[in-house]
């Protein structure tokens, strides 16, 4: 171990000393009377919030230093800072040897990009490590959209040839990419580590496989080709076969409507869910990871570890001779052969406890075995150290916010998450009042006292964008359940509350176009979007870019009010151009769609509003099969390479520049 140890201290001073920055992530090198320490630089105080809680770093003294870096994952987010597999993983390794000091060093940070991670472990060789732990690859994929112009040519060229063979070779230029940049970073950390003998021990993040749920924006058709019509009507059929139980039905549909648009997470979703439930665990795995995988053709979350991404870090650690904790087969050893959910996951990536447990038992087994001590003893590996109750409930509650602001997940699983949080913690009712009236109100969250309560350190990207403001409807929604199944009813006090807020007062209009009314998550924003439309920022107006587009409408039922609408549509196909609008799934207006925009107004008749105030006006399009050439034609013409690649992929079904509720009707009681 001595000379183990001199080596690693020799190439990590030489390396040292080659260093021109002074900087390890947000921490810069400065000589204080103790000696050399990296203190958190002030310039990046807006920065601080994402990485490790922790002022100032010492220069190494005695003992082990373990270097910890990655992503989101690695932070423990949702319970950091309050439970930290760092100082799980640090408190673990003590146990080994009491007598030599172990210290992780946290450099792990939320949403890092991959870029900034090379740069992170490029720059904490200074801090002088025996081990290197890089957990990463859930963050990668959208580094794979930075396409060059050569990758963006081929996108098009595949684009243009067609077939249902198209997202096979969108999916190769995307691994190309992939092992390069792969290649590019193992290569760094070999050079600058393992040739140095300092071990490096990549983490490969799992996917909750089983709970979690593509969003109804994942499964819209990506990349169409003139199959909408029928890839509509199969999946109503599967959808109809899923409610009444015809499983059998749905075996004998399902591979067809995957082979029309290989993109969509749908079929494999239904297929992996179906094995499942048939006890053919192994089968649904396989599925369920090719639902995940189709994340690569979009750009919007949630983060995921693609299959190949995982493959590609599996073969090239053993070319460079770096250990892998491959977290899918360890999780699948643990649960042998179950799937990964929430018996192990907060979210879609983010680790409970009990999987952080199993995370960092791996970690300090894999630690001992590269720094030649002898394996753990089971009495340490099976001591689970448990955050607060609490904290667990606040993490509920956060997994809640943040699978509703994200992942756009179904009411069930909100549901499931505040359920959670009450029965870790009763207290966790009072901040769903809070989220309640502050979802309710228009004015910002900064300037209301709710938003104080609910707002810890253990969640730091609870915000509201100004340009992307919600009610957050399915969430609260499941708040208020769960405090009335808790014998607090204020269902009808939230509900007046909206009303007040957000229904037209006599001879007012309200813009059913502001993001109150059209968004119920933040997901257009983190798909790159911040604007009406899901691509431009400076567009005045709305594009639908699914064949029905639903708009909150929040009104006192006992009003009648007038709807004024102008759309258009850009691309006009011989037959089928009719829109169709309903209110609350009844009909109550259609017209044919025009070249140029048309006006239109039509009213609301009392019966129709819901007594909760929350009503639904949905626009079916007509569908977008017999134009979808002329679109790719006139999109080739407009926008460069890049932007091709986005507008085809999402196509305009149609425009609506104005949709505005008035209210010019006098209030009849009764």
């Amino acid at each position: 171990m001595s000379e183990v140890t001199a080596g690693i201290e020799q190439g990590t001073s030489a390396l040292l000393s080659e260093l021109p920055e002074s900087m390890v992530g947000i921490w810069r090198r400065t000589m204080e009377p103790e000696g050399m320490v990296y203190r958190r630089d002030p310039r990046f105080a807006n920065e601080f919030c994402h990485w490790a809680q922790v002022d100032r770093i010492t220069a190494r003294k005695s003992g082990k230093r373990i270097v910890y870096a990655g992503e989101s994952g690695a932070r423990g987010f949702l319970l950091d800072p309050f439970f930290r597999p760092s100082a799980y993983l640090e408190q673990m390794l003590s146990q080994v040897e009491e007598s030599v000091q172990v210290e992780v060093i946290d450099l792990a940070r939320v949403s890092i990009k991959l870029k900034d991670l090379m740069k992170v472990c490029t720059e904490c060789i200074q801090l002088e490590p025996d081990v290197l732990i890089v957990y990463a690859g859930d963050n990668w994929r959208k580094s794979l959209w930075g396409l060059t112009d050569e990758e963006k040519h081929q996108v098009l060229d595949v684009l243009n040839r067609g077939g249902e063979e198209r997202f096979q070779g969108i999916q190769a230029v995307f691994e190309h990419k992939s092992e390069g940049f792969i290649v590019s970073f193992l290569e760094q950390l070999h050079q600058q580590y393992v040739l140095q003998g300092i071990p490096v021990i990549l983490v490969i993040p799992e996917f909750n496989l089983k709970d979690w749920r593509s969003s109804k924006s994942d499964r819209e058709l990506v990349w169409p080709q003139g199959e909408q019509r029928l890839w509509l009507e199969m999946s109503n059929q599967l959808d109809r076969y899923v409610h009444s139980g015809q499983l059998e039905e749905v075996q004998k549909l399902v591979d067809r409507f995957i082979e029309l648009n290989r993109a969509n997470p749908k079929g494999y979703e239904l297929l992996g869910r179906l094995q499942y439930g048939e006890g053919q665990t192994r089968e649904a795995r396989q599925w369920l990871e090719r639902a995940r995988d189709t994340s690569v053709y979009r750009l919007g979350p949630p983060p995921a570890c693609t299959s190949f991404i995982r493959d590609q870090l599996l073969t090239y650690s053993h070319k460079y001779k770096m250990k892998v904790i491959d977290l899918p087969a360890v999780f699948n050893r643990e649960l042998n052969g179950g799937l990964p959910g929430f018996n192990l996951f907060l979210d879609y990536c983010h680790l409970n406890p009990e999987g952080i447990h199993l995370m960092v038992s791996e970690i300090a087994s894999t630690i001992c075995e590269a720094l030649g001590h002898d394996q753990l003893p089971s009495s340490i590996l099976n001591n689970r150290i448990k955050p607060e109750a609490k904290t667990q409930s606040k993490a509920h509650f956060y997994a809640a916010i943040h699978s509703a602001h994200i992942g756009d997940q179904p009411y069930e699983v909100l549901y499931w998450h505040c359920c959670e949080a009450m029965k870790h913690w009763s207290g966790i009712a009072d901040w769903f009042v809070a989220l309640a009236d502050l979802s309710a109100r228009k004015t910002p969250w900064l300037l209301n006292q709710s938003y104080k309560t609910i707002c810890t350190p253990q969640y730091v990207i609870l915000r509201q964008f100004r340009d992307c403001m919600v009610m957050d409807m399915d969430l609260v929604q499941a708040m208020l359940q769960c405090l009335k199944e808790a014998g607090r009813d204020i269902e009808s006090e939230i509900n007046d509350l909206r009303i007040r807020e957000h229904a037209p007062e006599l001879g007012e209009t309200v813009d059913l176009l502001e993001t109150y009314y059209r968004e119920n998550s933040y997901f257009n924003v983190f798909a790159g979007s911040k604007s009406v439309d899901y691509n431009h920022r400076n567009q005045i107006y709305y594009s639908a870019r699914s064949h029905t587009s639903s708009f909150y409408l929040i009104a006192d039922p006992k009003q009648q009010l007038l709807v004024n609408l102008t759309l258009r549509r850009q691309h006009i196909p011989q037959d089928d151009n009719q829109v169709l609008i309903k209110v609350n799934g009844v009909t109550v207006f259609e017209t044919l769609l025009n070249e140029h925009w048309s006006s239109h107004s039509f009213s609301l008749d009392r019966g129709l509003l819901l007594d909760s105030g929350v009503n639904q006006i949905t626009f079916h399009w007509p569908n977008i099969d017999q134009v979808v050439e002329d679109m790719a034609s006139a999109i080739q013409a407009k926008f460069d390479p890049y932007e091709q690649i986005i507008q085809r992929a999402r196509p305009v079904y149609g425009d609506i520049f104005k949709l505005e509720i008035c209210n010019i009707y006098p209030l009849k009681e009764g």
